[in-house]
């Protein structure tokens, strides 16, 4: 073989060869080998997170858990019982069983329980009566509202016992402050003590009458003087002692 030819036959065995090193892969050739026995592949759920929040817990807890209710000073209390100086008042006939004192304490109480309770204005109507002769065998103490419906401080330390000491009651139902000038329809809450309380012919809280009294109170004080301070004619309108039936802990 001439030179020349060999030197061809080596050039096509050299193209040959390259052609068939490029070929291009088929799909069946690209397929991943499975793993070898007693391995697993990948999981489906890798790279998952689990339903938790980074630190842990459960996706879907409530975000914020519902506060108790707050004293003033930021302390969580318990359910508890008002009392409050109304800001409006009546003159010294209040109808019958005192519906218009209680009317008012009602309406002014809504301020501080929205959703509604009852309230009645703190009232002596015979001779001999203490503080809790209207309450309807209420007990437990009775705080002021501070504001935004907080509790304030204790204004006495049960309603059911005559022997516990009224006052100062020093907030409206909206927690703002009582004037110190402010005096209360009472009628006189010392039992040793002989009250005035409008009444005409003998009936308490049924007059408006220029020729009547009435005892009035001062809210700002404590004890008896927060029952009897002077005597007031039943004409003029006066605020009264506004409490929340119910026995509260």
């Amino acid at each position: 073989m001439s030179p020349r030819v060999l030197a061809l036959a080596m050039l096509a065995a050299i193209a040959s060869a390259c052609t068939s090193f490029g070929a291009a892969v088929s799909p069946a050739d690209d397929a991943a080998a499975p793993p070898p026995d007693g391995a697993t592949g990948p999981s489906s759920e890798a790279g998952l997170l689990d339903a938790g929040a980074l630190d842990g817990a459960p996706v879907g807890a409530d975000a914020e858990t519902p506060h108790d209710a707050r004293a003033v000073d930021g302390a969580p209390v318990g359910r508890w019982g008002a009392i409050f100086v109304s800001v409006g008042g009546t003159k010294g006939a209040m109808g019958e069983a005192q519906v218009a004192a209680d009317a008012v304490c009602m309406n002014e109480g809504r301020t501080l329980r929205p959703a509604g309770t009852s309230f009645v204005a703190l009232l002596s109507v015979a001779p001999g009566d203490g503080f809790a002769a209207r309450l309807r065998a209420s007990t437990g103490p009775r705080y002021v509202p501070g504001q935004g419906g907080t509790r304030g401080a204790r204004a006495v330390a049960n309603v059911g016992d005559p022997s516990s000491v009224l006052g100062p009651v020093t907030a409206h139902a909206d927690g703002s402050s009582v004037s110190t000038t402010a005096l209360v329809w009472t009628g006189g809450f010392d039992p040793a003590a002989s009250g005035q309380r409008c009444a005409a012919g003998g009936v308490a809280w049924t007059s408006e009458n220029s020729g009547f009294a009435g005892t009035v109170g001062r809210p700002t004080l404590s004890g008896p003087e927060a029952g009897a301070v002077e005597l007031m004619t039943c004409d003029a309108p006066q605020a009264l002692y506004c409490v929340e039936i119910g026995s509260f802990p």
